[in-house]
């Protein structure tokens, strides 16, 4: 992607307009997108932005492609990771849906534990997360950090605060 235009898709900027969101979401689509410049905040922003447009299979399918699309670019396919992938889309749903938001600044505003890249691990053990499986295919939530066991205090806690 040329420097004009990476200048164009910068997400941090207090400056970022409707028309930057778009520019982004086209070249994510557009396979325009370098890896290493491509941050968690920017995961984010076009998983926001796609979500807006599509609904969610259809936004997952196109996130994925595009995805995948960087990683294999950037020569290193083993960095898509579908659990990770697929999760924080979910994430990013769910919170669209439950509130009216303008734009991606007021998302944000109302979801900044979503700029935490580690927040997964209040659903998902590392061990889990970062398995060959979760890597390759979707996987469930550890149970034991869904619902806590009786009499145990611990993990589960945590589930369900932002």
């Amino acid at each position: 992607m040329g420097s004009s235009v990476r200048q164009k898709v910068r997400t941090q900027s207090a400056k970022t307009t409707v028309n930057d969101d778009q520019l982004l979401l086209k070249a994510f689509l557009g396979g325009k997108i370098e890896g290493r410049s491509f941050r968690h905040v920017d995961h984010v922003r076009v998983g926001f932005g796609l979500l807006r447009q599509q609904n969610f299979p259809d936004a997952l399918a196109a996130y994925c492609a595009a995805l995948k699309g960087i990683a294999a670019r950037a020569g290193n396919p083993g960095a898509y990771h579908e659990t990770i992938t697929v999760a924080f889309l979910s994430l990013i749903a769910e919170r669209s849906a439950v509130g009216q938001h303008a734009d991606f600044e007021a998302f944000i505003g109302d979801n900044p534990d979503l700029m935490d890249k580690t927040i997964l691990e209040r659903w998902y053990a590392p061990a889990r997360l970062l398995s060959d499986i979760a890597r390759k295919t979707f996987v469930m939530p550890d149970g034991d950090r869904l619902w806590p066991q009786p009499g145990c205090k611990g993990r589960a806690q945590s589930v369900g605060t932002t």
